[in-house]
């Protein structure tokens, strides 16, 4: 289910639409759980789709004997995101099944002093998840900066959450897109004038038009004179007469007012399916 609905929400936001109102507990569960992917929350944060991987930029380098090194802060700063998220998946792992710690920071400690000498180097963030790796190596006293000092804190490093972590942010978006859903909804549209034909039925049968035309076979008629119609020979049927204020039967018009409100409700959550039908979505 979450997965279908991080596609809603990609697709909601490429069409250009509001999300209804009735997914918005569902929506900020997913996000306050964390199921929310990272491109379901680009998407509703107004960022662009997130750039190539590491191992697209490798492959990319290898073909032209590049080295990551050469290549900038931006390729360090995803050297970091990859490295340090296999390290707070790890340290996760070891941490639930009540490893000695002190052990475990004693062999992670050369890659974590890589991520931290790098940022401090390059002026990269570091994820949020590093911290508790980073304290511990603090309170061990082996933490070092760029330039072999040891250091007491951590106030040096800049720490970013991914964005399917910011949960606050995601939400207020969220509110804002299901605004936008209302703000079409109250939208008052205009009345439409549509020209409308109708047939004009003579009086049955003779110039008094006293024989009955039969409704069995339904109609939708002009009638310019007396007339007897026979409803009902067929079954059940609908009979309306409606007065006319003239007797030209030329072309007429009927006044629809429409509901914006009741249009979107009913037409924009089918948007994503049709936009995916047409071949539309990028």
């Amino acid at each position: 289910m979450s997965g279908d609905l991080n596609q809603f929400i990609i697709d909601a936001v490429k069409a250009g639409q509001g999300i209804p109102p009735g997914l918005q507990p569902i929506i900020e569960k997913l996000i306050t759980m964390g199921l929310i992917s990272e491109e379901a929350a680009r998407a509703l944060m107004g960022l662009g789709e997130a750039g190539p991987t590491l191992d697209q930029v490798k492959e990319a380098a290898d073909r032209y004997g590049l080295k990551l090194d050469e290549l900038g802060p931006k390729v360090k700063q995803l050297q970091i995101n990859e490295t340090a998220a296999q390290l707070v998946k790890d340290w996760d792992v070891f941490s639930r099944v009540n490893a000695d710690m002190g052990a475990v920071i004693a062999k992670m400690g050369p890659q974590i002093q890589k991520i931290a000498t790098d940022a401090l180097k390059m002026g990269a963030s570091i994820p949020e998840g590093m911290r508790p790796l980073l304290q511990a190596m603090i309170d061990n006293g082996t933490l070092l900066d760029e330039n072999g000092d040891k250091m007491t804190d951590l106030s040096r490093f800049n720490f970013t959450k991914p964005l399917e972590k910011m949960v606050d942010d995601l939400i207020k978006k969220l509110d804002e897109l299901i605004q936008k859903f209302l703000d079409v909804g109250n939208t008052r549209v205009p009345p439409v004038q549509i020209p409308v034909q109708v047939q004009p039925v003579p009086g049955g049968g003779g110039d008094d038009g006293s024989h009955p035309q039969p409704m069995a076979a339904g109609g939708d008629f002009l009638v310019t004179r007396p007339t007897l119609f026979l409803a009902g020979e067929g079954g059940p049927e609908r009979a309306t007469f409606t007065p006319m204020n003239s007797t030209s039967h030329g072309g007429n018009t009927i006044i629809i007012e429409i509901d914006g409100r009741v249009v979107a409700e009913s037409v924009v959550p089918e948007m994503p399916g049709a936009i995916q039908r047409l071949g539309l979505a990028r």
